[in-house]
């Protein structure tokens, strides 16, 4: 038996990494049209282009969607972590080994339809009214950095959903969202009953979303992403998914 283990070592070891690690577990929020879950399934334009990645990279794995705190912190701190839909900020940039953009994204301030008597000249006018945000989000953050104070005229929530929601119930007054998810552009969306919003100001464009691994994840897992992602543009792949989204509006 030890002879047979020490002639089979040799051939061990030249096995790929990514058949010897554990599956990867990828995390992220519900934040239509980018991922949602559809007959008990989860889908989404980020999620398509992370699904293509990965099976390019023939690397298994297991798809989480949760709230985005407990989905931000098991990618910050959980080896064989990867997060998606998330934004790259100048606070985050040490906490992930960042894979690549995944779709370039714009973040506005939004009411209930039917509130006209509330309007926005700048941001700063929306300093004297309450504003929610994601918890943990990168709306958060960059209100934070414009001077909003939590508790005060920002409010944390843990999901878009809930943040609907406490706008539909008087609960606050804007609600800080990405343009698709808060106009409805989803197929998922269309389907529901959901009020309308309106647009008010919106932030100057970040760097996009993102895919990102936890940094306690072997480099060879991330340079294989890289190297994946890259090859679905290249290929022409990750242009046919954003066609099918009708990305062209997002």
């Amino acid at each position: 038996m030890l002879c047979a283990l020490r002639n089979l070592l040799p051939f061990l070891l030249l096995v790929p990494l990514t058949t010897l690690a554990e599956p990867l577990h990828v995390v992220t929020e519900e934040l239509p049209p980018y991922s949602f879950s559809r007959d008990g399934h989860i889908e989404g334009l980020s999620t398509d282009i992370v699904r293509a990645t990965l099976e390019q990279a023939n690397i298994d794995y297991d798809i989480e969607m949760t709230t985005w705190a407990k989905a931000y912190s098991s990618a910050r701190f959980k080896p064989y972590t990867l997060i998606y839909s998330v934004a790259k900020t100048p606070q985050r940039l040490t906490h992930f080994r960042w894979i690549g953009e995944i779709v370039s994204f714009e973040s506005c301030l939004f009411s209930l339809q039917e509130n006209t008597h509330l309007r926005l000249n700048t941001l700063k006018d929306a300093l004297n009214y309450r504003v929610g945000a994601t918890f943990g989000g990168g709306g958060e953050q960059a209100l934070i950095n414009q001077g909003f104070e939590l508790g005060k005229n920002l409010i944390r929530s843990p999901s878009e959903r809930a943040l609907k929601t406490a706008l539909q119930n008087g609960s606050i007054d804007f609600w800080i969202a990405l343009k698709p998810t808060a106009m409805g552009e989803s197929s998922e969306d269309k389907l529901a009953d959901q009020p309308a919003f309106r647009q008010h100001i919106c932030l100057p464009p970040g760097e996009g979303l993102y895919m990102a691994l936890s940094k306690n994840t072997p480099n060879e897992i991330g340079n294989k992403l890289i190297q994946s992602l890259q090859s679905i543009k290249a290929s022409g792949e990750y242009q046919t998914i954003l066609n099918r989204y009708q990305s062209d509006q997002i």
